[in-house]
């Protein structure tokens, strides 16, 4: 389980601003209001429980293109409700290793967080050694925390097994 949220750091003043709080799962609503808590606590299986704790957590599950945010396991393909595109995290330089796709950020009453940045072309775009991130684009941020410190550095050690490019900052 994970809370999220993302925003646009260096957007203009019509788009969407560092949020203040994680995005909220409405699936933990009708989860709670419909009566499924009591049959999703007997739903455990090897990947944990089916019960959603908290109005901010999602389920998190690592492809090869993306890192899906899931709002509820039952039927999960259908309630994909964000996707963090692998192939867009900006790597991290040899000689800025503080400005670099990744970072671990550490414990907080949130839990145990870490960032990831990208960038969304505008136009094509090809990655190469000389432009490893487009230079036409959006940047976007990503803050990811889980309550367990073993989830997310799993998450960040997926992350790099994935893109193998990627240098993760874990300072």
């Amino acid at each position: 389980m994970v809370k999220y949220f993302h925003f646009l750091p260096n957007g203009d003043r019509n788009k969407m601003s560092k949020p203040r709080y994680f995005f909220e799962n409405e699936a933990f609503t009708k989860q709670t209001s419909d009566g499924d808590a009591k049959d999703a606590k007997t739903k455990d299986d090897q990947w944990g429980s089916w019960l959603i704790p908290s109005n901010s957590s999602f389920f998190a599950v690592a492809h090869q293109n993306n890192l899906n945010f899931i709002a509820s396991r039952e039927k999960a393909f259908l309630k994909v409700v964000d996707a963090l595109k692998i192939q867009l995290i900006h790597n991290i330089p040899d000689d800025a290793n503080f400005k670099g796709g990744i970072r671990d950020l550490g414990k907080f009453s949130e839990g145990y967080c870490f960032t990831v940045r990208t960038t969304e072309p505008i136009d094509f775009f090809v990655m190469k050694e000389s432009e490893p991130v487009p230079v036409k684009g959006t940047e976007r941020m990503w803050y990811i925390c889980s309550d367990n410190e073993e989830i997310k550095n799993k998450f960040i050690s997926e992350l790099s097994r994935i893109c193998p490019e990627i240098d993760i900052n874990l300072d």
